[in-house]
């Protein structure tokens, strides 16, 4: 790998699309082929430290993006170890995370409006200033946007190299992706190297009753194909999506990564058809699985 880490982003403005997941499988998948990779967590909820359970016995997840992006913290010693899945056939990586929160959001918001306070001359430099002390550190940075404010989406866009776009089925959620492509356009002004990879479908599968799709999803597909499908990461004619699987919910609410060999063969190769998938997309050999 360069010097300089692969910057990811998962976004969406819309909340409840799967980005957290996709992120922190995404981490794990990478960390597990024996990347070195840090996630960072702009999401406002700070749902990455739930994920990887780094919260304490009070709830809280030791916020810290916050204190990084306003230069009181060194980015390096704001990594949280979390534990790597073994995939077979690879040696495992490193995987961190910079738990984030509500203070997040607002110290983008307060160092935009007060930029020589932070003595920071550009405030897009907001986010992708601590990732580049990353460089020689992690193979990749993964970025969990959360559903941002515009500010917030900017600074976080400019510092991303590869933008994924992750989104359910319903149409407030495909009708929520032209408003991303808007700021694409935007943050592509600053930063020539930003390259939408694609939309990845989350939860697909998961219809009313498990007998139809609701009226509201079958306008959501329509929609996404009408409008996006070119941008509809497929492995041949199928699509690179994530399956909805009861078990997902499961393992979640227990701790346990979706690629270990705790879940279900099929929900395992599930997630790992779109992972490989991913991964090619990135130039990476992924992993075999039954």
């Amino acid at each position: 790998m360069s010097e300089k880490p692969i910057t990811l982003t998962a976004y969406l403005r819309k909340g409840g699309v799967g980005k957290t997941t996709l992120v922190a499988l995404l981490g794990q998948y990478l960390a597990g082929l024996g990347y070195r990779v840090a996630i960072i967590d702009l999401d406002r909820q700070g749902s990455q430290a739930a994920v990887f359970d780094l919260v304490d016995e009070t709830g809280h997840g030791g916020e810290v993006l916050h204190l990084v992006l306003k230069r009181r913290v060194d980015i390096l010693a704001a990594l949280a170890p979390v534990a790597v899945p073994r995939l077979a056939g690879h040696e495992p990586g490193e995987l961190y995370v910079v738990p984030g929160g509500p203070q997040t959001a607002e110290a983008i918001e307060d160092i935009a409006a007060n930029p020589v306070r932070y003595k920071m001359p550009d405030t897009l430099d907001v986010v992708r200033g601590p990732i580049a002390q990353l460089a020689g550190h992690v193979d990749f940075v993964l970025i969990d946007m959360g559903p941002s404010d515009q500010v917030t989406a900017l600074a976080g866009l400019a510092a991303t190299d590869r933008l994924l776009i992750p989104t359910t089925m319903d149409y407030l959620s495909v009708t929520s992706i032209a408003p991303v492509l808007d700021e694409v356009a935007v943050a592509g002004q600053v930063s020539p190297s930003l390259a939408v990879l694609g939309i990845v479908p989350m939860m697909t599968r998961y219809y009313f009753g498990g007998l139809r799709k609701s009226q509201n999803v079958q306008a959501g597909e329509a929609f996404l194909m009408a409008n996006y499908g070119e941008l509809v990461l497929r492995e041949g004619k199928a699509m690179l999506d994530f399956p909805y699987h009861e078990e997902v919910h499961k393992a979640t609410w227990a701790g346990i990564s979706l690629l270990s060999e705790e879940v279900s063969k099929p929900v395992r190769a599930d997630v790992l058809r779109l992972l490989n998938g991913l991964a090619a997309r990135l130039e990476i050999q992924g992993v075999a699985y039954a």
